[in-house]
């Protein structure tokens, strides 16, 4: 076996190279050797084989590069050598990758995996996803190599967000920052995913969902009342009022009502034809129009109608564009509410199904996924219950007026005794 470490420091400080001579080598084993010139130049050298063919390689130069460090230099060559790598050529491939990774921005990666996923995802998904990169996480690392960002600075991004009382919002966060990191890594612009360090991090408040507040079917009545409301008594506008009104004939969800057009609705069939990209599922979805929201729709036609193009729910300050997410959310809480739009659809579930309409129609009706299946094909679609919805969605239509009934009567006893 050839010797090792044969070499000591006191000698590499003490040896020099005669000016007779171009160059001498002190060797210390295992292709590793001292290379010394007449100038005191001392340069590490290391000397490998592959099938026959003799190479070297400069592992810096003595004193910047101790004895010690280039030993461990040399075992790294080997690692290479030992798999028929030039160490060498490896090292200028990786010298230019990180030059070109440095050139490589979280910002640019970021845009990069939202615009790739936009078609994939339904619009609201979408337009979520962006406003939290845009309003929390591009600024903090703005300009800065994505090879470069740290588990620490993501750290900080997020409690950051956290202390603005939004938890919720940083819990986003940190998985969209995990998904961009693993869409550069698949495009190799990353070499790791410093997030998955930030796992059971307890600077990192847990974050418990809540489910999204309902209408009780004993306040229905009550709501149909305050939506029929008119002149100075009723604060609200008629576009809301009408999103308000087919949200709850509908099921719908928010993007899918708010994003509609004149085009969709047949007020002849009764139908509202929703196109797959405004619904969770990705699937064109046929919604049933009782009696009560066609006289809705046929009253606000006259109002935002001007082709079929033309938005049903459109904005009142910018005709071109449609009422915002939030306008009926913030519309309930106005009628002194403590619901959501979404909460609706629960109203409509439980108040069917409390009425005896089967589960499989009424989950249907909200375009709802099958259990346990998480992928767009688990949603249900094989078969379509339109009957059975027509039926339901009326039935729960003429429940409201009824709901309104009693709760005026109610109403007006309570005015006459006070």
């Amino acid at each position: 076996m050839a010797k090792q470490n044969l070499l000591s420091d006191r000698l590499i400080r003490e040896s020099t190279c005669p000016d007779t001579q171009n160059f001498i080598y002190l060797n210390d084993g295992s292709g590793l050797r001292l290379r010394i010139r007449p100038n005191g130049t001392k340069t590490w050298i290391h000397r490998w084989k592959i099938n026959g063919t003799e190479y070297t390689n400069s592992l810096g130069s003595y004193p910047q590069v101790s004895l010690k460090d280039a030993r461990i230099k040399l075992i790294a060559d080997k690692i290479l050598t030992s798999q028929g790598k030039n160490p060498s050529q490896e090292r200028k491939i990786a010298k230019k990758t990180n030059a070109t990774l440095s050139k490589v921005t979280f910002e640019v990666c970021a845009y990069e995996w939202l615009a790739d996923n936009k078609e994939e995802w339904s619009p609201t998904h979408y337009e979520r996803t962006k406003a939290i990169l845009d309003n929390y996480i591009s600024d903090e690392f703005r300009n800065i190599p994505i090879t470069s960002i740290t588990d620490q600075l993501i750290l900080n991004c997020l409690i950051k967000i956290q202390k603005q009382g939004k938890k919720a919002t940083s819990r986003k966060a940190k998985s969209i920052i995990n998904n961009v990191f693993l869409y550069a890594m698949s495009k190799k612009q990353a070499l790791s995913n410093p997030v998955l360090s930030l796992t059971g991090n307890k600077l990192l408040k847990g974050y418990k969902p809540t489910h999204f507040k309902a209408i009780q079917r004993q306040d229905v009545g009550e709501l149909i009342y305050k939506l029929n409301l008119t002149k100075t008594s009723q604060p609200l506008g008629i576009v809301t009022i009408a999103a308000l009104f087919l949200t709850l004939y509908t099921g719908l969800r928010n993007y899918s009502v708010r994003g509609a057009k004149w085009k969709e609705i047949n007020l002849q069939k009764k139908q509202w034809v929703i196109p797959g990209e405004r619904m969770k599922s990705g699937n064109t979805f046929i919604v049933p129009l009782p009696k009560q929201a066609i006289k809705v729709l046929t009253a606000l036609k006259k109002v935002t109608y001007r082709d079929k193009e033309s938005f049903i729910f459109r904005s009142e300050k910018n005709p071109l564009t449609t009422i915002s997410e939030n306008t009926v959310n913030l519309a309930v809480k106005t009628l002194g509410f403590d619901a959501t739009q979404h909460g609706m659809r629960t109203l409509i579930q439980t108040t069917l199904l409390h009425f005896g309409f089967p589960p499989d129609a009424v989950d249907r009706q909200l375009d709802h996924a099958v259990s346990n299946k998480n992928s767009r094909g688990s949603y249900m679609g094989q078969e379509d219950f339109m009957e059975t919805r027509i039926k339901a969605m009326q039935y729960f239509a003429d429940w409201c007026d009824k709901e309104k009934i009693k709760f005026e009567k109610s109403y007006a006893k309570k005015k006459n005794t006070a």
